[in-house]
């Protein structure tokens, strides 16, 4: 586990479709840990899995922000 491909991590808004939802699974692919993020949580479904933590949110409302920072911070 220490490794630093082991503690490669990102963040993707859009996750639920389009650009976003592919460079989840490229980064997936690569081995990168990923938290996909998408006002729509229903959308990310599919993408569950070892690397790839989902959460759903409305990054406009503040609130919501502080919630995803908090997620990813645990990631």
């Amino acid at each position: 586990m220490g490794s630093a491909e082991s503690a490669r991590r990102a963040v993707v808004t859009g996750a639920g479709s389009g650009i976003g939802r592919a460079v989840v699974r490229r980064l997936v692919s690569e081995g990168v840990r990923v938290l996909a993020v998408d006002i729509d949580a229903a959308k990310l479904a599919d993408l569950a899995g070892d690397r790839c933590d989902l959460h759903g949110a409305d990054l406009s409302d503040p609130v919501e922000r502080r919630r995803l920072a908090d997620a990813a911070d645990g990631a």
